[in-house]
């Protein structure tokens, strides 16, 4: 049920999932909410995150209506989104909610810069939660990847370098939404593009388990993530005459998330990785994979989001147990992937 309450009054409407309330004494003259527009649904980036269709009117000439993102109290300074408003005085947009509520301001500014601001509380029915979302989350893509690759082993040197086409994908459930989660990704190059050894077919393999712990202190529009789990990489050569086996370690992987209106974000991610030989055991932290990126995710159609990522990584072996194997390896990989 949507509720809208202006001061001490109150309507009920039925058929909707969201409640709003026009808190505080100030308020914005000729704004109101059209109830029949108002509906929830479940946001494809973030597992706690409805987006919130909002429709009203606004009939006041000349003034134009802004929905705050980012206040700096300190300087006065007010940063906000225009809301487009048609001809009629109505308009609508949409917002992300985390969780059950939202506090949201507007402000209204007048032709010769006369300014009112109101504040409101969005607040979800727990129900509609439940009904919208769904804990599995789906990630597929491709990258084109550029690839350095350096080795020394049994006394013998190789330089190779290769751009290739990297297919990814990834798996998320949502244990707690918004608190924590299960994940497991991998990447594999899919097609060798181009080889500096001609003779010489290298291919790249990473699976990576993961448990996703969301940090209570930071707030929308920004999200603090650490991930912790176990990473394993190996290579297939043809002929074999150079490449790693089966290294695998535990991994830490922080993530930092920026969410905008209409459903894109921008995020950052590093990792750090301890590998070693033999399955499950690591030597030391000069083998290690660190590696670190981003990506800038919009939705696109039928609750679906492209995503465009840059990942880069090196990867340092020095193992003398496997006759001196050295290994300096780096990777810088663009491309797209769909979520679902």
């Amino acid at each position: 049920m949507l509720i809208v309450i202006v001061g001490m009054d109150s309507i009920s409407l039925a058929g909707s999932n969201v409640k709003i309330i026009r808190s505080g004494s100030n308020k914005i003259s000729g704004l109101t909410w059209l109830s029949n527009q108002t509906i929830v649904s479940s946001s494809d980036l973030e597992p706690n995150i409805f987006i919130v269709n909002i429709a009203g009117t606004f009939l006041r000439q000349d003034w134009n209506l802004l929905w705050m993102t980012e206040s700096n109290e300190s300087t006065n300074q007010q940063h906000g989104e225009k809301i487009k408003v048609d001809e009629s005085g109505k308009f609508y947009f949409k917002i992300h909610v985390q969780g059950i509520s939202s506090t949201e301001r507007l402000i209204a500014i007048g032709p010769k810069g006369q300014t009112e601001i109101e504040s409101i509380n969005i607040v979800i029915n727990p129900v509609a939660m439940v009904a919208v979302k769904s804990r599995w989350l789906f990630n597929a893509g491709v990258n084109v990847s550029s690839i350095q690759y350096r080795e020394s082993f049994m006394g013998s040197s190789y330089v190779f370098t290769e751009k290739a086409l990297t297919a990814k994908g990834a798996v998320t459930f949502l244990l707690k939404p918004g608190c924590l989660d299960l994940s497991a990704s991998f990447y594999a190059t899919a097609v060798p593009l181009s080889m500096s050894l001609s003779e010489v077919t290298a291919r790249f393999l990473g699976v990576n388990a993961r448990v996703g712990y969301v940090t209570p202190f930071v707030s929308e529009p920004w999200r603090l993530s650490f991930m912790f789990g176990w990473y394993y990489t190996t290579m297939f050569v043809s002929p074999s005459v150079l490449g790693f086996r089966n290294m695998a370690g535990p991994q830490v992987f922080p993530v930092i998330r920026r969410a905008f209106s209409n459903g894109r974000s921008l995020l950052f991610y590093a990792k750090v990785s301890p590998v070693g030989a033999s399955g499950l055991a690591f030597e030391s932290f000069t083998n290690r994979e660190v590696a670190g990126g981003s990506s800038y995710t919009w939705s696109i159609w039928n609750k679906r989001t492209m995503s465009a990522t840059l990942d880069v990584s090196s990867l340092k072996l020095d193992v003398p147990r496997l006759d001196q194997l050295k290994v300096d390896s780096t990777s810088i990989s663009l491309g797209l992937a769909v979520g679902w």
